[in-house]
């Protein structure tokens, strides 16, 4: 989501036409599971039940992708069009990192469509997290 934020920034401000904008995770260390699964992020089952009252974690997963984002001025077609693209974090807090902070959630939705006018009634689509966890699902739902 960074290198979406820094690409939609750059074309905005001219410093650029188009961008390459990419992520990745990969599941190299073992330990890191280890980690996740002593802090009871990652379900035993092995299934994400997302919004599910018998959610009990995430699954870690592998994944890569690339975009190829263009001003539209310039752009031979048009597939989709950003709006607008924005992160903060939660910063330091006594429930620790992987607490979700709800307040900080709703203060960065509320900058990403004060930005650009749109007001939540004008979206028809919304992808949640959906970690499967319940400190999460309470703080998405």
């Amino acid at each position: 989501m960074f290198a979406l934020q820094q690409a939609v920034n750059a074309m905005r401000t001219g410093q650029c036409d188009a961008a390459l904008v990419g992520g990745v995770n990969l599941c190299l260390k073992p330990t890191c599971s280890l980690q996740f699964h002593r802090l009871n992020m990652l379900s035993p089952s092995g299934m994400c039940k997302a919004f599910d009252a018998s959610g009990d974690g995430y699954v870690r997963s592998e994944a890569a992708m690339v975009i190829y984002l263009q001003k539209s001025s310039v752009a031979k077609r048009v597939y989709a069009t950003v709006l607008n693209a924005k992160t903060n974090t939660d910063g330091n807090k006594v429930q620790g990192i992987t607490f979700p902070s709800g307040e900080m959630q709703k203060k960065l939705i509320k900058e990403v469509y004060d930005e650009i006018g749109l007001r939540p009634s004008d979206v028809a689509y919304v992808e949640a997290h959906g970690t499967g966890t319940k400190v999460r699902m309470l703080m998405e739902v």
